[in-house]
């Protein structure tokens, strides 16, 4: 499973720094040629929108899977000494996470399937390309949270063998 996840991350990293470099350049030319030339390009602003909306969600996978996503922290998971609430309680948040994720792609996957029939106005593609960024996030984001689950067991399990304390 790690490896995999590791995989999948290094794809992801690769693709996000990508896609953000393709983001820096195309508002960096809608600058240009919008104030120094005085000739705004006009598939720029759109494709900027479309780089932007993938760049944040693979961002929020890469959050997923480090797990520095926002989280309100109510108690210290640690000071709790019985073993099954715990891991329950280190459970529970990813849980609802996962339960997120596969709403996420649902209901992305319908709106991937609906940008078949639309177009951009200024890039002319299928919006399926952009919409797309939607449920492979829900996709990713489930597979880093299932690992995060693992992880959050195999945590515990180290952590309640004699001389393992952290």
């Amino acid at each position: 499973m790690k490896k995999i996840i590791g995989v999948i991350s290094k794809i992801q990293n690769t693709f996000a720094t990508l896609l953000f470099f393709c983001l820096l350049l195309t508002v960096s030319l809608q600058i240009i040629s919008r104030f120094i030339i005085q000739a705004p390009i006009r598939w720029t602003e759109e494709g900027s929108r479309f780089l932007f909306l993938w760049v944040a969600l693979m961002g929020a996978c890469i959050s997923v899977q480090k797990r520095t996503h926002f989280l309100i922290s109510i108690y210290d998971v640690k000071a709790i000494k019985n073993r099954a609430l715990r891991v329950f309680l280190e459970v529970l948040p990813e849980m609802i996470v996962f339960a997120f994720c596969i709403f996420i792609t649902y209901y992305g996957w319908l709106y991937f399937l609906s940008g078949f029939s639309r177009r951009g106005i200024e890039v002319p593609m299928q919006m399926s390309w952009v919409f797309a960024a939607i449920p492979v996030s829900g996709i990713t984001m489930a597979i880093y949270t299932v690992g995060n689950i693992f992880s959050s067991f195999e945590e515990t399990n180290k952590a309640g063998r004699p001389g393992t304390e952290r």
